[in-house]
Protein backbone atom coordinates (compact mmCIF):
# COMPACT_ATOMS: atom_id res chain seq x y z
CA UNK A 1 0.00 0.00 0.00
CA UNK A 2 2.68 2.52 1.05
CA UNK A 3 4.90 1.65 -1.91
CA UNK A 4 1.96 2.18 -4.27
CA UNK A 5 1.27 5.59 -2.74
CA UNK A 6 4.86 6.79 -3.10
CA UNK A 7 4.99 5.49 -6.67
CA UNK A 8 1.72 7.25 -7.49
CA UNK A 9 2.86 10.50 -5.86
CA UNK A 10 6.17 10.42 -7.72
CA UNK A 11 4.42 9.73 -11.03
CA UNK A 12 1.89 12.54 -10.50
CA UNK A 13 4.65 14.88 -9.34
CA UNK A 14 6.61 14.27 -12.53
CA UNK A 15 3.46 14.87 -14.57
CA UNK A 16 2.74 18.14 -12.78
CA UNK A 17 6.37 19.20 -13.01
CA UNK A 18 6.36 18.65 -16.75
CA UNK A 19 3.14 20.62 -17.12
CA UNK A 20 4.54 23.50 -15.09
CA UNK A 21 7.76 23.49 -17.11
CA UNK A 22 5.76 23.51 -20.35
CA UNK A 23 3.58 26.35 -19.08
CA UNK A 24 6.66 28.41 -18.23
CA UNK A 25 8.08 27.78 -21.71
CA UNK A 26 4.79 28.78 -23.31
CA UNK A 27 4.67 31.97 -21.24
CA UNK A 28 8.25 32.81 -22.20
CA UNK A 29 7.45 32.23 -25.87
CA UNK A 30 4.37 34.46 -25.65
CA UNK A 31 6.32 37.17 -23.87
CA UNK A 32 9.10 37.07 -26.46
CA UNK A 33 6.59 37.16 -29.32
CA UNK A 34 4.78 40.07 -27.68
CA UNK A 35 7.98 42.05 -27.18
CA UNK A 36 9.03 41.31 -30.77
CA UNK A 37 5.72 42.56 -32.19
CA UNK A 38 6.03 45.79 -30.21
CA UNK A 39 9.44 46.53 -31.76
CA UNK A 40 8.00 46.85 -35.26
Amino acid sequence: MFIGCTYYARHRGQELGLKIRKLKEDLADEKAAHEHSQDQ
